[in-house]
């Protein structure tokens, strides 16, 4: 499954490989359903704090932030 702009921005937030844990994501689901709502989860998790943070100076990725 591809992954739309905004997952892929929410994953950035906190996670260094969107993409990879995408992929990670689909080989550890049972199958396409499960792997959609574990994205669909993460995403709903993580958009609260990425939507805090990302309009502010200097906001960085997890990739960029490095940590």
């Amino acid at each position: 499954m591809k992954l739309t702009k905004h997952q892929t921005a929410v994953l950035a937030h906190v996670v260094i490989d969107p993409e990879a844990w995408q992929a990670h994501n689909e080989v550890v689901s049972k199958d396409s359903a499960t792997a959609e709502a574990r994205l669909a989860a993460k995403v709903a998790r993580c958009e609260p704090e990425y939507r805090g943070q990302k309009d502010r100076a200097g906001y960085m990725t997890r990739s960029d932030r490095g940590d």
